[in-house]
C-alpha cells in the first residue's frame, strides 16, 4: 500500500483501536492479503468462500430414515454461489433476496437412497452463536461493478465468511467526521460503485473515536442513530474499560502489524505503549452492537423489508424506542 494513501491519524485514533477491541471481543483478525486469498484472489467477490464452505458442511446435515447424511459437494457449491455470485438487479430487491437467504436458508434437492427431496440449508446458526465463526479485516478491496477500479471499506466484519458489517473510520479532528464517514458509505452504494457488497452487509457503522453512529443499507444521513446502552450502565462501563485495556497477544499483534509499512508499525507500537486509555464513543458502539450474540439478534430480529422500503428497528438495550424507514 502506498504510504501517501494512509491517513495515519485515522489509523491510530480509530482503525487500530477498533480492530484491537473486536479481537478482544472474539473476532479473528485476517490480513487483507488473506482476505483476498479466501476469495480465490478475486476482488469482485465479497464473500470469503474458503471460510464459508467448511462452515456450511459443519452447520448442515440431512436426517433421513434415522441416519445423518451430509449435503453433497454440489449442493454446497450451489449454496455458496447463491450468496456469493448472485446477479445484481437493484439495491433494494437484491438486498431483500440476500436477506431472505441469510435468514431462511436455501432449499436444495438431494437424492438419498433413491429418495429425492428438498432440504433446507442454513448459512448462519442464529440460535447458537458459538457454532459460527467470526472474522474481521481492514482495507477490504472490492472491485466496482463493471470496472477494475476498487473501493476499500476500512473495516469489514464477517460471520461464517459472509460480510455483515461495514465500518468507515475517520479521524476525530475533521470538521464533520461522522458525516464524512456516512457520505462515504452512501457513495459506495451507487450503481457504479460497490452496491453488491451492501446487498450482503446488514449493519453499517461510522466511527471517529469520540463519536459514532449506525444505520443499514441506504440509510439517509438524517436517520443514522446513536446507540444508547442503558441496561446496567456501571457494569457495562467496567466490562468495556477492562476489555479495551487488554493487550493483544504476540500472534495477534504480529498479524495486525506485519503487512504495514515500518513507519506505521512504529506509530502503532507507540500507541500501544502509551498505557491505559479511557472508553470512547466508538468503543461503546462496537461493544454494544457487535458482540456476536447481539449482532445475530439485531440482524435476525430487527431488520425487515416492506413495500419497497428496508426498515430497521432502532433500539436500546432496554426497549424498542422507534422505527425508522430507509428508502
Amino acid at each position: 500500500m502506498n504510504p501517501s494513501s494512509i491517513d495515519l491519524r485515522e489509523v491510530i485514533s480509530s482503525q487500530i483501536p477498533a480492530l484491537a477491541l473486536l479481537q478482544n471481543m472474539g473476532y479473528t483478525y485476517i490480513m487483507p492479503a488473506e482476505a483476498l486469498a479466501y476469495r480465490q484472489g478475486k476482488r469482485s467477490k465479497v464473500v470469503l468462500e474458503n471460510i464459508l464452505i467448511p462452515q456450511l458442511h459443519k452447520l448442515n446435515q440431512i436426517e433421513h430414515r434415522g441416519k445423518i447424511h451430509p449435503f453433497s459437494d454440489a449442493n454446497i457449491q450451489n449454496a455458496v454461489a447463491a450468496i456469493s455470485q448472485f446477479p445484481y438487479d437493484a439495491l433494494y430487491t437484491t438486498s431483500a433476496q440476500i436477506y431472505d437467504l441469510l435468514g431462511l436458508g436455501k432449499s436444495l434437492e438431494q437424492t438419498i437412497d433413491g429418495d429425492k427431496k428438498s432440504h433446507q440449508l442454513k448459512y448462519i446458526d442464529w440460535e447458537n452463536p458459538a457454532n459460527n465463526v467470526y472474522h474481521v479485516t481492514d482495507e477490504f478491496e472490492i472491485e466496482r461493478l463493471n470496472s477494475t477500479q476498487t473501493r476499500r471499506p476500512d473495516i469489514v466484519v464477517f460471520i461464517n465468511g459472509i460480510p455483515v458489517v461495514a465500518i468507515e473510520c475517520k479521524r476525530p479532528d475533521l470538521n464533520d467526521p461522522i458525516g464524512d464517514a456516512i457520505s462515504q458509505h452512501l457513495r459506495n452504494h451507487r450503481p457504479d460503485e460497490i452496491p453488491h457488497f451492501f446487498c450482503v452487509t446488514q449493519i453499517l457503522l461510522a466511527i471517529a473515536q469520540n463519536s459514532a453512529q449506525y444505520g443499514t443499507t441506504y440509510t439517509d444521513k438524517e436517520f443514522w442513530a446513536v446507540w444508547k446502552e442503558e441496561a446496567n450502565p456501571e457494569t457495562f462501563a467496567a466490562e468495556l474499560y477492562a476489555l479495551i485495556n487488554v493487550p493483544l497477544d504476540r500472534m495477534q499483534s504480529q498479524k495486525l502489524l506485519s503487512w504495514r509499512e515500518t513507519w506505521v508499525q512504529s506509530k502503532i507500537k507507540e500507541l500501544w505503549a502509551a498505557g491505559i486509555r479511557e472508553v470512547s464513543a466508538q468503543d461503546r458502539i462496537l461493544y454494544s452492537l457487535l458482540n456476536p450474540a447481539r449482532l445475530l439478534d439485531l440482524i435476525y430480529g430487527y431488520i425487515l423489508f416492506d413495500n419497497g422500503t428496508k426498515k430497521s428497528l432502532v433500539i436500546n438495550s432496554i426497549s424498542l424506542s422507534k422505527l425508522l424507514s430507509f428508502a
